[in-house]
């Protein structure tokens, strides 16, 4: 569980949740309970079949990127009006290792945009495809990313992984 506190008072929180179907009780609980601005859900292991209804929080907006039943999916909960925007697929980036669900919030002039990210397996492959998508989507908009997730990357080892997770920080300009 990851907690952030925006300058705007615009809390963030997350989980890899290895199935929300059987734990969604516990994870509505935890969202209201801490009154989350925005919360991400990665490894939500849905599909096609599950309804929205299902997966609902009062008072919340539910964007999803389903994988299957067995692997896989990501959901993001705002409780502020947003935009859904082009996936990694849609920019021609289509790299198996690699789930993202990305979506503008706030107003023309103050908008930041969030991105969960969720990388299976350790791979500075499905990184590098990462920083090819948030380059290539949001280029002008680099200093307005919010990027929350499971890059399945050890930080505390010298893995290439880690070395590309740092490099793709710095690349855009973030912070740690």
């Amino acid at each position: 569980l990851y907690i952030l506190i925006m300058p705007n008072n615009w809390k963030f929180g997350f989980c890899n949740i290895n199935s929300i179907i059987g734990k969604f009780d516990v994870l509505k609980g935890e969202i209201e309970a801490e009154n989350y601005d925005f919360y991400g859900v990665v490894e939500t292991k849905i599909d096609s079949t599950t309804a929205d209804s299902e997966i609902s929080i009062c008072n919340y907006e539910v964007h999803r990127e389903n994988r299957n039943r067995f692997g896989g999916g990501i959901a993001l909960y705002s409780k502020l009006p947003t935009i859904r925007l082009k996936g990694h697929k849609e920019f021609g980036i289509d790299y198996k290792g690699l789930e993202t669900l990305a979506v503008r919030i706030g107003t023309d002039r103050h908008f930041v945009i969030c991105v969960v990210v969720y990388i299976p397996k350790q791979s500075a492959a499905a990184i590098d495809s990462l920083y090819n998508y948030l380059s290539t989507a949001f280029s002008r908009n680099l200093n307005r990313l919010i990027l929350i997730g499971d890059f399945n990357a050890n930080l505390y080892s010298e893995s290439p992984a880690r070395r590309r997770i740092l490099s793709l920080i710095s690349g855009i300009g973030g912070l740690q």
